[in-house]
Order: C-alpha cells, then structure tokens, then sequence
C-alpha cells in the first residue's frame, strides 16, 4: 500500500464554501491530515474555522453532519501591536474511507476583520 499526500489551499476574508477542492484519484483510507493556517488581521477577537469536507457547504455550526472529516480552528484577540499567533494542527491515527471521484473541500467560517490562507495536506493509503 502507498500514501498518496493531497493538498488543498485557499485564502479569504470572509466566510466561503467551497475555497478549494480536489478530486481523490483513487480508492484509499485517510490516514492523516494536517493543518498550516496563517492568519492576519488589523482588530482584536478574530477566529477562523476551517473545514475539510464532503460537503461544499461550510457544517461549522450545525450538529449530527456526515460530510465533515477534519476542522482547524484559530482564534486570537490580538493586541494594538499586531501581534498574532497562529497554529499548526495535525490529526493522525484515521482510517477514513475514500472512493475514487470523491471530492473534498475547504470551507471557511470567519469571525471578525480577517484574512485567512489555509493549507491542508491529507495522506490517503491507497
């Protein structure tokens, strides 16, 4: 069995569904997932949510879904300086089934005056 690693990026300043998305190639497991979020806003009490998801709209909110696989949230009230951290977040141990032509999407729920650029690499074993 190999790993095949999938990425997905996409940026934005307000809530999108949909951001990015690609297709799995081939019938495999999700094995993994991680999350390089970078944020930058110029106001206090921002966060971001985003979702790694079989549904191209955003689930953020809503309870008992069968779409969503991962999520990543940050959040920060950031100070008259400017700063802002940010995290990186990673989720081993899956074992999510795939199938060829699944597609998988980004969505973004977005709080506050914020620019978010997510990336987001799967490793499906296929």
């Amino acid at each position: 069995m190999r790993t095949r690693i999938y990425k997905l990026f996409a940026s934005a300043s307000v809530d999108t569904n949909a951001a990015a998305q690609l297709i799995i190639q081939r019938n495999g497991l999700i094995t993994s997932v991680r999350w390089c979020p970078r944020i930058t806003s110029a106001s206090g009490d921002v966060s971001a949510e985003i979702e790694l998801s079989l549904a191209s709209t955003g689930q953020q909110t809503t309870n008992d879904t069968i779409g969503p696989l991962s999520a990543c949230a940050v959040s920060c009230d950031i100070t008259t300086s400017g700063a802002l951290t940010t995290v990186s977040d990673t989720h081993t141990g899956l074992a999510i089934p795939v199938v060829q032509g699944d597609r998988l999407y980004l969505n973004f729920d977005l709080t506050g005056t914020i620019t978010i650029a997510a990336g987001c690499y799967i490793a499906v074993a296929e």
